[in-house]
């Protein structure tokens, strides 16, 4: 009930203008109301997520870079930008390094996200000691996840000693094996991974192979979601020959594995649900 009472007496000085269009269901809120949100409830809940209720644009990242900078006990950061430029990212990882200490979880979505953009992306991601959960989407603006930002990503990961989860959303895309086989090696090395979360369009032979050392290699590994549009036969052949000498405990999520599953019979750690488009 407090909580509200302050909510209503933040957005009762907010001014919108007398001559500003109403707001209708299903309207984006406006920049103004954007902003209140925003400080009014990091002001209010120094300790608790910040999170954008839509699809933001670019322009109003840096905005939100001073909530960030004014909650030193920020816990959980969730973004969905239509478009990050390097400028911007720069900005946001900036704050995240210089005033997110205690961040615990990190979701970024959004298009267009450069090889340099990844780079501060990471940059952020290893001066973020408490990170334990990490979310990257990426939009149709990106087809392939390049091996330079698979690059980073991996440089990152090394650096995340109490990282327990990692998802990365390619909506429609894929990854390419070379930036998969480094990626693969540095989730070995990452000693307090649980879970791994992977969704794209197709997934290869070969990032099968680099797949399958990571079932075999590391031991803290709880459960493996891969959620693909399309997966050819022998990829599936492949992971269920994976599966079957990984530990009982690991368990598997397969999405969009359609037609023949008579090669995972018998494998109870193994379930299967539609494919879930990343966007």
């Amino acid at each position: 009930r407090k909580f509200l009472v302050r909510f209503s007496t933040a957005m009762s000085h907010l001014d919108t203008g007398s001559q500003r269009k109403p707001v209708l269901p299903g309207d984006k809120p406006t920049a103004p109301v954007a902003d209140c949100v925003a400080k009014f409830w990091m002001d209010n809940n120094p300790a608790g997520k910040l999170s954008t209720p839509d699809v933001m644009t670019d322009e109003k990242v840096a905005e939100l870079t001073e909530s960030i900078r004014h909650a030193p006990a920020l816990q959980s950061i969730r973004l969905k930008i239509d478009r990050l430029t390097d400028d911007s990212l720069q900005i946001l990882s900036e704050a995240i390094i210089r005033h997110s200490s205690a961040l615990q979880s990190l979701s970024l979505e959004c298009g267009g996200l450069s090889d340099d953009g990844m780079k501060l992306l990471s940059k952020a991601i290893r001066h973020a000691p408490a990170l334990q959960s990490i979310t990257i989407g990426l939009t149709p603006l990106n087809k392939e996840i390049s091996y330079a930002c698979m690059e980073h990503l991996s440089q990152a990961i090394q650096h995340a000693p109490k990282l327990q989860s990692i998802s990365i959303r390619l909506s429609y895309g894929e990854f390419y094996a070379a930036g998969m086989k480094l990626w693969s090696e540095a989730i070995r090395t990452a000693s307090a991974l649980q879970n791994i979360s992977l969704t794209c369009g197709d997934f290869s032979n070969a990032c099968m192979g680099h797949l399958s050392e990571v079932i075999q290699n590391a031991p803290a590994l709880q459960s493996i979601s891969l959620n693909c549009q399309k997966i050819q036969d022998d990829v599936k052949k492949r992971l269920s020959e994976a599966i079957k000498i990984a530990p009982v405990t690991l368990s598997f999520k397969l999405q969009g594995f359609y037609g023949d599953q008579s090669l995972f019979a018998g494998l109870t750690n193994v379930s299967f649900e539609h494919y879930v488009p990343a966007f």
